[in-house]
């Protein structure tokens, strides 16, 4: 059975708000939305460089004057109605007091560098991730992070666990990497073994101390 896909879900499956609403990210998940639905969603936006981008693709409602539309994008809009959300497949950069409330799932991101990002969702119980890169407004599923994006992502990671914990074990290491690469615990490992082999980290007696980079 082929693996589900994050991307596969995300509009009419299970509709979704981006936190941190990171705005390249957002607008290329918006245009992935747009391209994968039928009939095409309505975008509720006042954010300029969005409406340029946005207004060829699907038909575009300044946020205080939506029209009936069957579903919604709301992308920078202070204020929307109620309805409009109920109705909404893709919120960004909206604030939501009670996101649920509009049956509305919190898609995470972690940026890995200026193109690459984990997105993670919860779906009954369980999560489901995936790695994506933005070239434009092209979202594109990646099978792992770049090289140099992971390592650098990694080093940061190590490094933020140690500022918190004082030492690391191994075993702790690869489930920290694990859970914020959404990678399996196998590839997990033959990362910090790497890490470890190019002398990137610094190790006393099997437990990591710091990193070099």
């Amino acid at each position: 059975m082929a693996r589900l896909s994050l991307l596969d879900v995300l509009g009419p499956k299970v509709r979704v708000y981006l936190s941190p609403p990171i705005q390249k990210l957002a607008l290329a998940i918006a245009v992935h939305i747009i391209d994968k639905v039928e009939p095409k969603p309505c975008i509720c936006t006042d954010y300029e460089p969005f409406k340029i981008v946005l207004e060829p693709l699907t038909t575009t409602h300044p946020c205080n004057h939506p029209m009936k539309c069957s579903s919604y994008i709301v992308l920078w809009c202070e204020n929307i109605a109620d309805n409009i959300l109920s109705s909404t497949l893709f919120v960004a950069g909206t604030p939501l007091r009670a996101p649920h409330r509009y049956g509305l799932t919190r898609l995470q991101a972690q940026q890995i560098d200026s193109k690459t990002f984990v997105l993670k969702l919860k779906i009954a119980g369980q999560y489901l991730s995936t790695i994506v890169r933005v070239n434009g407004i092209e979202l594109k599923e990646l099978e792992r992070v770049p090289l140099e994006a992971r390592e650098a992502k990694l080093i940061e990671t190590l490094r933020t666990a140690l500022q918190e914990y004082g030492i690391l074990s191994q075993r702790d290491a690869i489930d920290i990497i694990s859970a914020e690469l959404g990678v399996k615990r196998a590839e997990a490992r033959r990362l910090l073994l790497e890490l470890i082999r190019k002398n990137m980290l610094v190790v006393e007696e099997g437990y990591i101390v710091d990193v070099k980079a």
